[in-house]
């Protein structure tokens, strides 16, 4: 079970680290701190959710690094999500003040989940059940926060990126079934790659909306 999950966020550790290289050289080339900054943070975002993901799904069986991780995992999502609106931000939606306010939401939420990702193991186990069914509702209400901007992002967005976005956004959020009922079934195993691989996807969509749509020629 946890080899296929390892599995599958290992392919994301090899398309992070290169895909990430292959970006922040082409933002290095505008000489645009706005543009490096949005980019790099999307690339250590990205980075950091796959590699915590594998090493949490491959030490596992150590009880207490293995909590370490799971808590670290959890966290890591509410930072890609964040960390894939900044660049959108600081370079498409440079203009927009709405889309800041956005941007400054979406870390202060990061933040609110960090904090619950460190404190809900040392709670009982009602309010950890309490808080998980929070989390999944704060990662949907998190991603889907840029329908605000909706008009805005499609005037300044080629349509071909627009769709890419929306792609990543609904692997995302198809994957929530899969990371919900997982501990509720006896497929459990395939049902937590399956959420695996709808992450994988809907980051790929966004690496490419960015790459090609979002930073200059």
């Amino acid at each position: 079970e946890e080899l296929l999950n390892g599995l599958t966020h290992g392919l994301g550790i090899i398309f992070a680290f290169f895909g990430g290289l292959m970006m922040m050289r082409r933002a290095n080339a505008t000489n645009d701190m706005a543009t490096v900054l949005g980019c790099g943070v999307f690339c250590i975002a990205m980075n950091a959710l796959y590699l915590i993901s594998t090493l949490y799904h491959s030490l596992h069986k150590f009880n207490r690094v293995g909590s370490v991780f799971a808590a670290l995992d959890h966290a890591a999502i509410y930072v890609l999500i964040a960390g894939t609106y900044t660049p959108f931000v600081t370079i498409t939606l440079r203009s927009s003040a709405t889309a800041f306010w956005i941007l400054a939401a979406e870390w202060a939420a990061t933040c609110n989940g960090v904090y619950l990702c460190v404190y809900t193991p040392l709670w009982s186990e009602a309010n950890q059940r309490r808080v998980k069914t929070f989390e999944l509702v704060l990662y949907v209400a998190m991603g889907w926060l840029v329908t605000i901007v909706k008009d805005d992002l499609a005037a300044a967005l080629d349509p071909r990126g627009v769709r890419l976005v929306v792609y990543g956004g609904l692997f995302y959020t198809g994957g929530i079934v899969f990371f919900s009922t997982a501990n509720t079934c006896e497929t459990r195993y395939v049902l937590h790659a399956l959420w695996h691989l709808c992450v994988l996807a809907a980051t790929i969509c966004h690496f490419f909306a960015i790459f090609y749509y979002v930073l200059p020629e």
